[in-house]
């Protein structure tokens, strides 16, 4: 139901056939069974997750659980650093554009929203070559800034904090407060207390933003949660975190894996 809603959202009106030689949509490959589309003005790049709509055109009808389908349009979402791409959603039609919504279909549809490494799949690797030279993402240098951010060299100019809603400096390491619990910070994003490791992603002053990052995180996939500490000198702070987990290892990898988190 929950992927059913998704794609109703993503690719809810029908198209007629005319609309597929819209100017927004470009031919970007052909292969001996089919074309590939990539609908323009769906691109986009968000902190170098790229975000796009592809259509695939059958000119001859491809059975699929013993139903014609002569389009396949899907979303797919590109994370850059880890070289993955996401299937969010897919829609099929029939040779008048009509949406099929023929029960064979359905029981394709995933149980679950999984990625995949993007050069293990043909028509996925074709697309993401076109949006990373549409948009100018290089790759390397996205691999390199989050190499960069996950061994602590500074990538942007260190952020001052205010008083209002904003993100705590986390090269400083102040005396803390928590509860009982006495807490050691194994590296820049990295801390250990009783023999578990977190991550800490962000800290902020106001309850409700540490609490929407948190939300984010989670319905990404992430262990995330909120710890509020007071500082002295600084007052209350509510720390955005990634855990449990065994080893600074295990820590170390989740960072590298999914360096989007920050």
């Amino acid at each position: 139901m929950k992927i059913e809603l998704i794609i109703i959202f993503l690719l809810a009106s029908s198209l007629s056939y005319s609309q597929v030689l819209e100017s927004k949509w470009v031919n970007i490959a052909d292969t001996d069974t089919h074309k590939i589309y990539v609908d323009t003005t769906s691109l986009k790049n968000v902190s170098n997750n790229i975000t796009v709509i592809y259509m695939e055109y059958f000119p001859v009808s491809y059975k699929i659980n013993g139903v014609d389908v002569i389009y396949l349009k899907t979303q797919t979402l590109f994370d850059v650093a880890a070289g993955r791409g996401t299937i969010i959603g897919r829609l099929y039609y029939d040779k008048q554009m009509k949406l099929i919504t023929d029960n064979n279909l359905r029981s394709l549809l995933p149980s679950e929203i999984i990625s995949i490494v993007i050069d293990s799949n043909k028509v996925m690797k074709k697309v993401y070559e076109y949006c990373l030279d549409r948009l100018g993402v290089t790759p390397a240098k996205v691999k390199e800034k989050a190499a960069r951010l996950f061994t602590g060299e500074k990538v942007l100019p260190p952020i001052e904090p205010f008083e209002s809603d904003t993100q705590e400096v986390l090269e400083e390491k102040p005396k803390e407060v928590l509860s009982s619990i006495k807490e050691n910070k194994i590296s820049k994003f990295i801390y250990e207390a009783d023999g578990k490791y977190v991550i800490q992603v962000s800290a902020w002053r106001s309850k409700t933003k540490a609490e929407s990052v948190a939300s984010n995180l989670n319905r990404n996939g992430h262990n995330a949660f909120v710890l509020k500490v007071d500082i002295p000198g600084k007052g209350t702070w509510y720390r955005v975190r990634i855990g449990n987990f065994e080893s600074v290892q295990a820590a170390e990898d989740y960072i590298r894996k999914n360096p989007d988190i920050f």
